[in-house]
């Protein structure tokens, strides 16, 4: 089978390849650029086997999880990417902490908190505008909230531990 050719993003200019390919292949190449960048910051992560979780990452520091959905955006509609944040017509929210969108053409990570999510089906990215001002563009490169979300986890499991050692295990 001959490859197809490589498709032009229109407003960021860039030539992204793997707007060609199926949509189950642009997912793995989402995830997969994730996997290398949470990597690359120093996390641990991991990776459900099957499909029966409702995230596709879980990642850790210190003893510590967060649930991450990966999606992506590798077309321009409208002014903007669009991304889907439903799967089988329900929310993301209730099984993930995080959804992490990926806009291919321009290389941009936005890392949106679930809870944000709740009534949308699909949020509108624009990162190759500047001045964009629409609701999730403060979350564009904010890799800091998984590491804050972290910390906050970590602190509530301290306060909430039993100091005393087990007993009755012998």
């Amino acid at each position: 089978m001959p490859a197809k050719k490589p498709v032009r993003s229109r407003r960021a200019g860039r030539v992204c390849p793997a707007a060609a390919l199926s949509p189950c292949r642009k997912g793995d190449l989402a995830e997969i650029a994730f996997l290398g960048r949470a990597t690359a910051l120093g996390y641990n992560v991991t990776k459900p086997f099957g499909h029966g979780a409702p995230y596709d990452f879980l990642i850790e520091r210190g003893g510590r999880a967060r649930r991450i959905q990966v999606k992506s955006a590798w077309s321009f509609a409208t002014c903007s990417y669009c991304v889907n944040t439903r799967h089988c017509a329900k929310p993301y929210d209730a099984g993930i902490d995080f959804l992490v969108a990926y806009v291919a053409p321009c290389d941009a990570w936005y890392i949106i908190p679930a809870r944000l999510l709740r009534r949308a089906c699909a949020i509108r990215l624009s990162p190759h505008r500047r001045d964009a001002r629409g609701p999730f563009e403060r979350y564009r490169e904010a890799w800091e909230l998984l590491e804050s979300a972290l910390r906050v986890i970590g602190s509530l499991r301290h306060r909430t531990a039993d100091p005393s050692p087990l007993r009755g295990s012998g």
